[in-house]
């Protein structure tokens, strides 16, 4: 899961070339809004919002990067996969604050 606005910098620059290094996102991966990806990192954990992962760096399976963190934080829990499409609650709550603020945008 890509948050918005998520910045990816897959280029490294070094003197006067540019190099291009990408940046590793592995599968099921949580990457938080605002977060700024550098040449070379990579993420098989999660990272939280407005992070900043520096160049050549991982973010390990189980850990989770947060703001400017050069040491990945480990969780003390183990998150549930959330699948929106098949959690009811999410959808019943989501559909009654879409129209809530539909109603009272017209008030």
């Amino acid at each position: 899961y890509l948050g918005a606005h998520v910045t990816l910098r897959p280029l490294k620059v070094e003197g006067s070339s540019v190099k291009a290094v990408g940046v590793t996102i592995g599968d099921g991966c949580f990457v938080g809004p605002n977060t700024l990806l550098q040449p070379g990192s990579m993420i098989t954990g999660a990272t939280g919002a407005n992070s900043i992962i520096s160049p050549d760096s991982l973010v390990p399976e189980g850990r989770v990067a947060i703001g400017d963190a050069q040491k990945p934080c480990t969780l003390a829990w183990r998150p549930h996969r959330l699948d929106a499409s098949t959690e009811w609650g999410w959808a019943f709550t989501s559909s009654l604050a879409m129209f809530a603020t539909e109603r009272l945008g017209h008030v």
